[in-house]
């Protein structure tokens, strides 16, 4: 069951100089950029229509970025499918999806050894799971008329190579040999139906002094080509944007006639593929050692990306950027557009945020929580907002951690602080319609949390005059970390509660269940009928 909060990780990450037993990496020597001057401040202030956060959504496995269906129907975030319009839950999607070729299915970039993968989502049957087994995908994309795909694949043996292939069936086409890093690439397709990478060529290590040593030669000193974009043609990868070469993010639009580009001294502009000639100049990214955080539509008719502590959408109007919105936002490790360039779907820190032009913004209601805990029990953090940062009980750990979307409260107690309950206040449309009966809205809840290859135990569930209400338990015993997790989900006052009291496992019944009136009960409601739990009878993972 992958019910693991990720920890977000930024896109960009560059080897640096460092001192152990074991040789490391320095940075990578790129050579200097050619690239024209960019000016501080081209934005001009645009319409008047404006742009709303219409959904936020947690991420709970896999940390990928967000993708679109062609239809504008669903998008992929992490390990879920969600509805378009309003971020119902639908189903789950495989791990490293990377695009959607139909509307119903993706392709994925397998981190076990499977290289390419196509995957039907949500019961779809018209396409057929297909896997090109060669490697570990790296990176994956897909042509404009979603008839191709190309991939970057390692080997084991550490050797990587550029293959392109035909969809849905995965034949092989063209392929050639990747000299250069597999942690910082990008791959596409050029206007011209090429398929490409973007990332270093080839690269030289030399054993170097420690700087903080003893001067022996512990260090590894890395020497790369510049970063160049290169077509791959008849076996080998050739230049083609000879312009670009040397920047440090060349981001390419699904039509590939034009690219987001980012020099190593923090220049940013608008570029037309492949010549390299700039469209629209974009605010120097103040911070050179910041990873470029951009995204651009389809068609390369509007653009994304942070400034200054802001996301800005903003639209090419000639030679230059008309603002369409601005909003704060210091970090995001992805931004997705619409196919219409319509709905933005910002990757942040602790989850999906989906902005869309002309919307009415959701307007989440006010959680209200108060439960009356049993002795011994200690509130350790509490909140009426989506985000923070949390201390841990001191009996437990003294460490800040990065709570989940929605958590507003947490409680530890017991004679060890052994019990650990967590509340989390969400948005209920995430679960269904409100017409959803109970018994179905129930068997959403447990597919959201993540398993789908055992049933929950303790299922239970009921509707009242404020909303629906369920109760389910998964026990886990062969595990690394064995335990008992009972959960209450319950919508009220237009907030849907997650409420989780976790236990040591094969706690009785008779313990747990005056934790579940507190706490599930006092709040939330009583079930209508007595409850009757079962402990464990099942074994279950949790790693």
């Amino acid at each position: 069951m992958a019910r693991g909060r990720v920890a977000s990780v930024a896109v960009l990450v560059l080897p640096v100089l460092a001192c152990s037993a074991a040789p490391a990496e320095a940075p990578l020597a790129v050579a200097p950029s050619a690239a024209p001057s960019v000016a501080k401040e081209p934005l001009l202030r645009g319409p008047t229509v404006p742009w709303a956060v219409v959904f936020e959504r947690e991420c709970r496995a896999s940390n990928t970025a967000p993708i679109v269906s062609p239809g504008q129907t669903v998008v992929g975030f992490c390990e879920g499918v969600f509805s378009f319009e309003e971020g119902r839950w639908l189903g789950s999607q495989p791990v490293g999806a990377e695009a959607y070729f139909a509307e119903r299915a993706v392709i994925s970039a397998s981190s076990a050894g499977l290289g390419v993968e196509v995957d039907p989502l949500l019961g779809d049957g018209s396409i057929e799971r297909r896997t090109l087994t060669s490697g570990w995908g790296r990176q994956v994309a897909v042509s404009p008329d979603r008839t191709r795909g190309v991939a970057l694949l390692e080997e084991p043996s550490g050797d990587a190579r550029l293959v392109s292939f035909r969809l849905p069936g995965l034949e092989a086409g063209d392929t050639a040999p990747f000299t250069g890093p597999v942690d910082h690439v990008r791959v596409g397709f050029l206007a011209n139906g090429a398929a490409f990478v973007f990332g270093s060529g080839l690269c030289v290590q030399e054993p170097v002094a420690c700087p903080d040593g003893d001067g022996s030669l512990d260090c590894v000193n890395t020497n790369c080509d510049a970063r160049s974009v290169r077509t791959l043609a008849s076996g080998k990868l050739v230049d083609a944007a000879p312009a670009l070469q040397g920047a440090l993010d060349v981001l390419v639009s699904r039509d590939g006639a034009r690219a987001l580009v980012q020099w190593e001294d923090g220049r940013r502009a608008l570029v037309e593929m492949p010549g390299g000639a700039i469209v629209a100049e974009l605010p120097k990214e103040a911070d050179e050692d910041t990873a470029p955080m951009f995204g651009i539509a389809d068609d390369g008719s509007r653009i994304a990306f942070i400034d200054d502590g802001k996301l800005v959408v903003a639209e090419i109007a000639g030679r230059d950027l008309v603002v369409l919105h601005r909003r704060p936002l210091e970090y995001a490790e992805a931004l997705t557009f619409s196919p219409d360039a319509k709905t933005l779907f910002v990757k942040a820190d602790i989850g999906m945020i989906a902005l869309r032009e002309g919307a009415t913004p959701y307007v989440a209601q006010t959680p209200s929580y108060q439960p009356v805990p049993p002795p011994g029990f200690e509130r350790t953090f509490g909140q009426q907002t989506p985000i923070a940062v949390a201390r841990n009980h001191p009996k437990w750990e003294e460490i800040n951690e990065i709570l989940p979307l929605g958590m507003i409260a947490r409680y530890r107690g017991g004679e060890d602080a052994e019990y650990l309950v967590n509340v989390i206040a969400l948005d209920p449309r995430e679960l269904g319609p409100a017409d959803l009966d109970p018994a179905k809205w129930v068997n959403v809840a447990i597919a959201r949390d993540g398993d789908e290859e055992e049933p929950a135990e303790n299922v239970t569930s009921w509707r009242t005059a404020e909303g629906r209400s369920a109760e389910y338990s998964w026990l886990f015993r062969e595990s690394c970390n064995p335990t008992d997790l009972y959960v209450r989900v319950s919508e009220k006052g237009g907030v849907l509660y997650r409420v989780e009291i976790e236990a040591p496992r094969g706690t009785s019944p008779a313990t747990v269940a005056p934790l579940m009136q507190r706490f599930f009960d006092g709040p939330l409601g009583a079930p209508p009928a007595k409850r009757s739990l079962t402990t464990a009878r099942r074994s279950k993972v949790r790693c």
